[in-house]
Formats: C-alpha cells, sequence, structure tokens
C-alpha cells in the first residue's frame, strides 16, 4: 500500500510480479516508484479514487431558528422553534400529496421527541469506507453500538445518544471529549491495484535503462536526405492517461467514461431565451 498526496492507493502485482524489484536493498525506491504510479492513475482517473484516514471531534452547532415544514422549508415543527415545550400541540404538514399531524420533525424508535439533547444520528463527511474506532470519554465504544447508514450518516443503535457537547480545548482521551476516527474515500478496485503495480515496475525499468520496458518511447527519428534526426514527441494523448501499456490504459478507460446528467424542468417556470424542453 503506497500513500500518495490523495490518501492510500494499494498496489497489487498479482499474476504479473516484476522481477526488477526483486533485488535487496531497493525497498526505497519501490515505494517512491508506486508513489509515482499512484499519482499519476489518480489524476487520469479523475481524482475520485484513494482513501484517507481522518480523526473528527464533532461539536454540534445550534441553528437558531428553522422555519415550519408547513411553510415547506424545512422539518421542524414551528410550535418548538418558536419557544414551545417539547413541540407541544399538533401542526398540520403537507407531505408527498396528503396532510399529516405531526408534533415535531424527529423521531426515534421508541416515540416522536423535539428534545436538543437527544442525538442518535450525526452527518458524517463522506463517503464512509469504515470506523476504526469511537472514543467518547477516553473509552472505546464497541462496534455493535453504532452503524453507518448511505456512506455517511452514522447512527447510534444501542440507545444511547452521541454527545451534544465536548470539550474541545482538552486533548483526546479525556473527560467530556469523544472523537471518531474513520477511513474515507473511495476505494481503490482492484484493476486499479494491478494497473498500479504494472505501472511502477515500468517506470522503474525506464529509469534504470532496462530494455525490457514495455513503455513506448517518446522519441521519434526523422531521416531526410541522409540525415537522421530525433525529435522528442508533444505527449501526445498523455493527459487522456494513455500510458501506452494496454493493461494500465484499458483500466483507465473503464473508469472514464463519461456521466449521464438528467435535468428536469417544468414548464410553469420563466425560462431563459435559447432553453428547451
Amino acid at each position: 500500500m503506497t500513500n500518495f498526496e490523495a490518501g492510500e492507493w494499494p498496489v497489487s502485482y498479482l499474476g504479473i510480479g516484476c522481477s526488477s524489484f526483486d533485488d535487496s536493498g531497493i525497498e526505497e525506491l519501490q515505494e517512491q516508484f508506486e508513489n509515482i504510479a499512484a499519482n499519476l492513475l489518480w489524476n487520469f482517473t479523475g481524482r475520485i479514487f484513494g482513501t484517507v484516514t481522518q480523526t473528527i471531534r464533532p461539536c454540534r452547532v445550534i441553528t437558531p431558528f428553522r422555519p415550519s415544514t408547513f411553510e415547506g422549508m424545512g422539518p421542524a415543527s414551528a410550535y418548538y422553534e418558536l419557544g414551545g415545550v417539547n413541540g407541544w400541540g399538533w401542526l398540520p404538514v403537507y407531505v408527498n400529496g396528503g396532510w399529516s399531524n405531526i408534533r415535531c420533525g424527529r423521531c426515534s424508535s421508541v416515540a416522536c421527541s423535539c428534545s436538543p439533547d437527544e442525538a442518535r444520528a450525526i452527518h458524517l463527511p463522506g463517503p464512509v469506507q469504515a470506523i476504526d474506532e469511537i472514543k467518547i470519554d477516553g473509552a472505546v465504544l464497541a462496534p455493535t453500538a453504532y452503524r453507518v447508514d448511505n456512506g455517511h450518516t452514522l447512527i447510534r443503535q444501542d440507545g444511547e445518544a452521541w454527545p451534544t457537547a465536548q470539550d474541545l480545548i482538552e486533548p483526546l482521551d479525556q473527560p467530556n471529549t469523544w472523537s471518531i476516527e474513520f477511513s474515507r474515500g473511495v476505494a481503490v478496485p482492484t484493476g486499479g491495484k494491478v494497473a498500479a503495480g504494472i505501472l511502477a515496475c515500468e517506470l522503474y525499468k525506464a529509469a534504470v535503462a532496462d530494455p525490457s520496458c514495455s513503455l513506448p518511447s517518446r522519441v521519434k527519428t526523422v531521416a531526410r536526405q541522409g540525415v537522421t534526426v530525433g525529435i522528442m514527441d508533444t505527449f501526445e494523448g498523455l493527459d487522456e492517461g494513455k500510458t501506452g501499456l494496454w493493461a494500465v490504459d484499458s483500466w483507465i478507460a473503464s473508469v472514464q467514461r463519461p456521466r449521464d446528467y438528467v435535468g428536469v424542468a417544468s414548464p410553469d417556470t420563466m425560462r431563459r431565451p435559447g432553453w428547451k424542453l
């Protein structure tokens, strides 16, 4: 596994090997060329893949006012936000084509509650690959006490609530502190790991002038009237991720597919000149 600018990009030599890296004493060189290969692939594929490990210390942000869903502006009940006690009273809300009476906009598995002291779900900057460790007051929380939904929502499922405040002045593992250590990003697929291994091997061969290197020569030979001149090419196609290695280029092309974007327009809204439905 190699670390680079965007995170971790595992390198695999599965089924291909690289005899050039078999010599002892070049582990540091191997790691350097793996980093170069990972950075190239990361850029060629739009900087999508790669994971990083982060440790965050959540701190609740209090929103002073959120309009009622009756006005179509948010999930909180106006009764609660405007000073009601625990969302007393019922509020008519128009949801999905029908009217419903609600007391608040946040419900637990047991009962509906608007208490600001109860927080069983928090949003993490995702996508979240895995939760490595959660500490509350210096104690590690059991993995069975929480889960991650939709790649970013951390839910407490042991009946307890997440702390709603912490002392950011104190270092971790002290009372009134808590932290979340997790892996964030899109995991590199198997094809990307193998492509990194092939590219790292061939880059090393090129650096040491190994005649078995499969990377294409970037020098073109032109002969005119008995005179031969070597001309360096313009690296055409390299900005598109074309390295000249079929196994590498085919994987890059497979993840560079143009994405389809869908738009929705309403005939009731004002359109600018030139817009078409």
